[in-house]
């Protein structure tokens, strides 16, 4: 379980539109999955310096916790996602790769693979991200 977790694709698709140059981190509701699992990203809030904090829900088991999302110099991400529940006091996080750029339904999108990852169901291989981000 934890290879299949560890090589599924994290996408999150943008649900809200907000003005930002290409590939920049924005505020919304995002939904596909992260560290294999599906789930939804609610972004809420910049507290400066590229990094941004939401909830992320984790639509099998119900789980909502905290996220913190770094923006780098080159557009790349850490995902962290700080554990509840039965495992509180435990982090995953992603780490992508410059996003790439292209169109979907005619709309700009910014495209996040994974670089490395690491956490409970995630590994240095993979969490394999890919962030989608609308413009």
């Amino acid at each position: 379980m934890k290879t299949v977790i560890a090589g599924a694709l994290v996408t999150i698709l943008a649900t809200q539109a907000a003005l930002s140059a290409e590939g920049d981190m924005k505020l919304g509701t995002f939904g596909r999955t992260f560290c294999g699992a599906p789930a939804t990203f609610e972004v809420t809030s910049d507290r400066g310096d590229w990094v941004f904090e939401g909830k992320v829900h984790i639509r099998d088991t119900g789980e909502y916790d905290r996220v913190i999302i770094k923006q780098y110099d080159d557009n790349s991400l850490r995902i962290t996602r700080y554990l509840s529940g039965q495992h509180s006091g435990q982090k995953q996080w992603a780490r992508t790769k410059p996003p790439k750029f292209h169109s979907i339904d005619g709309r700009p999108v910014a495209v996040f693979f994974v670089s490395h990852g690491n956490g409970l169901g995630c590994n240095n291989h993979g969490a394999a991200t890919q962030l989608d981000i609308f413009d």
